[in-house]
C-alpha cells in the first residue's frame, strides 16, 4: 500500500484463540509462518510492515508466540508497550484482556508518530454500553494510530 510517500505492507491476522497449551502451540506454528514471511519480505523490500489484528496473545504470557511472530527480531510490538494497562477484548463476564495487536517494522522512525497508538472506545461514540457493543458490533475494540504522510513529490 502507499499513502503519499508512506509505503507499507499491511498484514492483518486472526490467530488461534485459547489459553491452553495446545492453542499456544498452534499460535506458535501460525506465528512462525507469518514471521518467516516478514523476514523474507524485508529482504526484498524497504517498505514498512504493519502487522495488526486479533493476535489472541497476552503480553508477558505468550512469549514464544510474540518471538516467532516478529520474524528475525524485525518488529516492534507497539500495543504491548503503549497499551499495557488497556484492554481490547471484551469478555462476557465484564473482564477484558489486551489480545489484539499492533506491530510495525523497526524502520518506522519517520512515519509512525510515537505514542499515538490508542484504543478507540467505539461503543462510546455509538452511544451504547460495552455489553451492547459486544453483542451487536464486536467483542474487540479497535486501535487507532497516527502517521506522518508526506505528499510532496521528488
Amino acid at each position: 500500500m502507499q499513502v503519499g510517500r508512506f509505503d507499507f505492507t499491511l498484514i492483518c491476522v486472526h490467530l488461534k484463540s485459547g489459553r491452553e497449551r495446545p492453542n499456544q502451540e498452534i499460535r506458535d506454528k501460525q506465528a512462525k509462518v507469518i514471521g518467516k514471511y516478514i523476514t523474507d519480505r524485508r529482504k526484498v523490500s524497504r517498505e514498512d510492515i504493519l502487522l495488526v489484528g486479533d493476535f489472541n496473545m497476552i503480553p508477558g504470557q505468550d512469549v514464544s508466540n510474540f518471538h516467532h511472530l516478529g520474524g528475525e527480531d524485525l518488529m516492534d510490538f507497539l500495543s504491548s508497550w503503549d497499551l499495557q494497562a488497556s484492554y481490547s477484548h471484551i469478555l462476557p463476564v465484564g473482564r477484558a484482556n489486551l489480545l489484539d495487536g499492533f506491530a510495525i517494522s523497526r524502520t518506522y522512525s519517520t512515519e509512525y508518530i510515537r505514542g499515538s497508538l490508542r484504543l478507540f472506545q467505539m461503543h462510546w461514540s455509538m452511544n451504547i454500553g460495552r455489553e451492547k457493543f459486544r453483542e451487536t458490533v464486536s467483542d474487540h475494540l479497535p486501535f487507532v494510530a497516527s502517521f506522518r504522510i508526506d505528499r510532496s513529490r521528488d
